[in-house]
C-alpha cells in the first residue's frame, strides 16, 4: 500500500515531532499504522545494531542460567519445601513483584497455579469469616451480658434470630472466644 520511501517520509516527520493530525491529513494514515512503523523501525535498528560479540555473550549468559535452574531442579531442593511454604513465598513475590506473572513464579516454585490461586481464594474467604465470626462473638457476648448472664446459648440463638442473624446452637458452643464465665454458662444449660 505504501511504498517504503513513503513509511520512511511519514516516520521521519514524526520523528520529527510533526502532529500526528497533519501526518494523518497530509498523507492519510492512521496514528495506530505510524505508530506500528516506529516501533518496528526501532527493533529493525536495535537487531541491525547488535555486534556478534553482543549476541555470542547473551547466547552464554542463557546458557549459564539454564544450568543454574537445572542445578537448583536436580538438587531437589524445592521438593524438601512444604507446600504451604512456597505457597507462602508466591504469594509474597506475586504481591512485592509485579514484574513476575502468576505463570513465571508457580513454575519456579513447582507450584500448580490453581493451587496458588485456590490458596489466595481460600485465605479471603477464611479471613472473612473471622471477621464474621468477631463480629459474632461481640453480639453474643452482648445479649449474654444484657440478660445478666441468665441467657443459654438457645435463648441467645433466638434473640439473634430475630435480629436476622441465623446461627445453630452448636455454633454457639463451639466458640473458643467466650469468656470463661460465658462459655462455661452455656456448657450449663
Amino acid at each position: 500500500m505504501y511504498s517504503e520511501e513513503e513509511k520512511q517520509e511519514i516516520i521521519s516527520a514524526y520523528q520529527l515531532g510533526q502532529p500526528l493530525t497533519d501526518i494523518r491529513g497530509k498523507f492519510g494514515v492512521a496514528p495506530s499504522t505510524i505508530y506500528r512503523w516506529v516501533k518496528d523501525k526501532k527493533e529493525y535498528i536495535a537487531e541491525e545494531n547488535m555486534l556478534p560479540m553482543d549476541i555470542r555473550n547473551l547466547l552464554f549468559q542463557k546458557e549459564r542460567l539454564e544450568h543454574i535452574l537445572q542445578i537448583i531442579r536436580l538438587s531437589n531442593l524445592l521438593a524438601e519445601v512444604p507446600l504451604r511454604r512456597r505457597l507462602d513465598i508466591l504469594e509474597d513475590l506475586h504481591e512485592r513483584f509485579e514484574q513476575y506473572n502468576v505463570h513465571e513464579l508457580c513454575e519456579a516454585l513447582g507450584v500448580s497455579r490453581g493451587t496458588f490461586y485456590n490458596h489466595i481464594f481460600r485465605r479471603a474467604d477464611r479471613t472473612k469469616y473471622q471477621e464474621e465470626q468477631q463480629v459474632l462473638m461481640v453480639q453474643v457476648q452482648q445479649i449474654f451480658y444484657d440478660s445478666k448472664q441468665r441467657f443459654g446459648a438457645e435463648k441467645i440463638r433466638v434473640i439473634l434470630s430475630e435480629n436476622g442473624i441465623h446461627v445453630g446452637k452448636k455454633r454457639l458452643y463451639r466458640k473458643k472466644h467466650y469468656a470463661e464465665t460465658f462459655y462455661s454458662v452455656l456448657k450449663k444449660q
